[in-house]
């Protein structure tokens, strides 16, 4: 259980190297719950990981105000998110940008996610696509 952080929850991440990203993350059944934090604070950060997956996880009472995400994404590949719970939510449960790409999310539970749409993807040029639970290729 991760719980209680004042500023972003969780960070996993490639260290800012493109040539040796993270590889073969998996989170299963883990709990991520009141963040301390406002703003732009996520429950679980993740930048630069390829080859991931998120299971039966749960997501709850995320950063007050329009910023934070559950999960926020940037530049991540190959991954999934499956079966996931999120509840009471900053501005979004999935956030996916910056070259993420080749990301499937299915069968989550979403229960007052957010200001925004519950997932969505950042283009640039665009405001926001809601792509709602299913199968994306994400080219940014």
């Amino acid at each position: 259980m991760f719980e209680q952080q004042t500023g972003n929850g969780v960070n996993m991440d490639d260290s800012g190297s493109l040539v040796n990203p993270s590889t073969n993350i998996a989170i299963i059944h883990c709990i991520f719950r009141d963040i301390k934090a406002t703003g732009n604070n996520d429950l679980l950060k993740l930048s630069g990981l390829d080859f991931f997956s998120i299971s039966e996880c749960t997501f709850l009472n995320g950063s007050l105000g329009s910023s934070g995400s559950g999960i926020d994404m940037v530049g991540c590949h190959n991954g999934r998110i499956n079966k996931c719970t999120f509840e009471n939510m900053g501005a979004n449960s999935i956030q996916m940008k910056g070259g993420s790409q080749y990301i499937r999310i299915a069968k989550h539970f979403l229960k007052k996610v957010g200001n925004e749409q519950s997932i969505l993807a950042e283009v640039p040029g665009w405001h926001f696509l809601d792509l709602r639970m299913q199968h994306l290729r994400l080219q940014i």
